[in-house]
């Protein structure tokens, strides 16, 4: 008699998300559970069924219906006393901090899931949580630890046999190689990931994730073409996603990729049509990248009143985030230093103390030496920051700009 009623369900929940009513899910359930001879059963899949309808308000960007539903869902499952659906509402409400960009709130959440379990034995739980908290940290530039939680999760996907999420921390991983500079070490990772998919089915959204790191891969080492066709692989993902923070993401990447190539106009529609979606979403953080962009070919252009306008709104970002929520957020003030400088506007020196400051912060995370001077000197955006701070020094203090560069201590 409880077959009946799960394929009952179940056949209803696929029509409705057919027709795109996703929300009758968990009306369906409730309703259900009132006809139901198990009705005990019922409220699990109603919990079920706002998980899964978090995740379709997620994809879609629809932040205000995907809060609801997790909450609707975590009161459901806590009221059950249900610990392991209460950990995926844990880790899908932290999911929703991160990509909104509280990156505290994420790290609480995320916690507060391992802690439980850890609690209960909840082995492929505390590994989908160490990836999150993996790249959580290195989104924060602590990449050490995340290095460390990285390594974690992959050691616990292994144990499980679960290739999918074994996948995930591989592609992660390459991902924080590729931000520290080492980019030998990105191509060996990503090299692994690339395999992988011989032997597993990967989701959509995880393609595109190792799309538009792979295309970032090839234009900081110098490949344009290469960057060029896995930025528009990104992009054509990003569409099937349907969510327009899936693709200001991937236009982004197709923006610096074009402006690799000289590219210009078609740069400026790329970023132009980021910066309208994180507008139209309203994520004046995430947008940080878009508008630095448009201002750095506003400045190549000599179009300076243009460039100052955009970096005026970076700066109010920066201002109250300093490092705007992004995973490499160096560009951006130096596109700041550079347009503020060409102003000869007084605030383009602290713009780059605070850049550099930051850098700094972010290398004395990483305890290898070898990658740490890799983090500074292999990243060119990280190489050019330093050797403006050096002139800096060394027009202050009437010294060659290379004896400025060694007082910086890197």
């Amino acid at each position: 008699m409880c077959v009946p009623i799960w394929t009952r369900w179940m056949n209803d929940a696929v029509l409705s998300q057919a027709l795109e009513m996703p929300a009758d899910y968990v009306d369906m359930a409730r309703r259900y559970q009132r006809e139901a001879a198990f009705p005990e059963s019922l409220p699990a899949i109603e919990c079920m069924a706002c998980h899964w309808l978090f995740s379709i308000a997620l994809t879609g960007d629809d932040y205000g219906a995907a809060r609801n539903y997790i909450y609707r869902g975590l009161r459901i499952c806590q009221a059950l006393d249900n610990k392991f659906l209460e950990i995926h509402h844990l880790i899908d409400l932290a999911d929703l901090a991160r990509i909104t960009g509280d990156y505290p709130a994420a790290r609480r959440q995320y916690e507060a899931a391992l802690h439980l379990a850890d609690a209960v034995g909840y082995h492929r739980g505390e590994a989908v949580i160490q990836l999150q908290l993996g790249e959580l940290a290195y989104l924060r530039g602590d990449y050490g630890p995340a290095y460390e939680l990285l390594a974690c999760a992959l050691k616990g996907f292994r144990a499980l046999g679960d290739l999918i999420g074994e996948a995930a921390a591989i592609r992660d991983t390459g991902h924080l190689e590729l931000l520290i500079g080492n980019y030998t070490g990105a191509r060996k990772w990503f090299a692994r990931w690339i395999e992988t998919m011989g032997s597993v089915e990967m989701s959509v959204h995880d393609l595109f994730l190792g799309s538009l790191h792979l295309a970032l891969l090839a234009h900081l080492t110098g490949d344009q073409e290469q960057a060029l066709s896995y930025a528009k692989q990104g992009c054509q993902m990003a569409q099937q996603l349907q969510g327009h923070m899936s693709q200001a993401n991937a236009l982004v990447i197709l923006g610096s990729v074009q402006v690799g190539l000289n590219r210009l106009e078609d740069a400026a529609a790329a970023f132009e049509q980021a910066l309208a979606f994180y507008t139209e979403l309203g994520q004046a953080h995430a947008a940080v990248d878009a508008r630095a962009g448009l201002a750095h070919l506003a400045l190549a252009q000599d179009q300076l009143g243009l460039a100052q306008a955009q970096v005026e709104a970076v700066l109010a970002v920066l201002a109250d985030r300093p490092l705007g929520d992004l995973s490499e957020p160096f560009s951006a003030y130096l596109t700041c230093y550079r347009v503020l400088k060409a102003n000869g506007d007084p605030r383009a020196a602290a713009v780059l103390q605070t850049a550099q400051r930051l850098l700094h912060e972010y290398a004395d995370t990483i305890t290898d030496d070898t990658l740490r001077k890799s983090f500074l000197e292999n990243v060119v955006v990280h190489r050019e920051l330093l050797h403006a701070g050096a002139i800096l020094i060394a027009a202050d203090l009437h010294m060659p700009p290379r004896e400025a560069r060694q007082l910086q201590g890197a």
